[in-house]
């Protein structure tokens, strides 16, 4: 999420605050605020923990994606019993989705992934040779969707995805201004 989303942001940021040193940590884990000395995090999922800030800045829908090369050498999936003849990638937390419909999970669909990996770039990037049919979220492929690199597939019934994105922050009565300045950019940028 950090390589595709957070460029905008600290680009405008930057040109804000040209003599601030930003330190980005991306993880695929949770930090802790105070032991990792972290100001703000995007996580997917609200938090449950009081002692936070969430403020919601997208929605997160997942969908299905393959790239020309593909769709040109196999046929297109219509329905969701048709991916079970087609090679799938996806990050593990996607195999909880449940289609809106039929209200099965992916996993009940595709009890094996193709390809399995925690890494959604490079399933992207395997999806744009033509190796299969991708399941990510939009903000991970709109590059790729927009270059015609890959394309949308649309199915008789779509996952759920119930997770959102949010702004991360501990509560504090005092928030430095160039923090606030950055929870604003991210807002806006949203």
């Amino acid at each position: 999420m950090g390589v595709r989303l957070l460029p905008k942001a600290i680009d405008a940021y930057s040109k804000k605050f040209p003599n601030v040193q930003l330190q980005v940590i991306l993880a695929d884990q949770y930090l802790d605020f105070t032991e990792d000395e972290i100001d703000l995090a995007l996580r997917v999922l609200s938090p449950q923990d009081s002692s936070l800030i969430a403020r919601k800045l997208s929605s997160n829908p997942v969908s299905f994606y393959a790239s020309p090369l593909y769709i040109t050498k196999n046929k297109i999936p219509k329905t969701v019993e048709d991916l079970k003849n087609h090679k799938v990638y996806c990050i593990g937390i996607h195999l909880k989705l449940k289609f809106l419909k039929s209200k099965m999970t992916l996993q009940n669909v595709i009890p094996q992934p193709s390809i399995l990996c925690t890494n959604g770039d490079l399933l992207v990037e395997l999806a744009c040779q033509g190796h299969g049919i991708l399941i990510r979220s939009e903000w991970g492929v709109e590059k790729e969707v927009n270059s015609g690199h890959l394309i949308k597939i649309e199915l008789d019934d779509s996952l759920v995805s119930d997770s959102d994105i949010y702004l991360v922050y501990p509560k504090h009565k005092y928030t430095h201004p160039r923090i606030k300045a950055l929870i604003e950019i991210l807002l806006k940028l949203f």
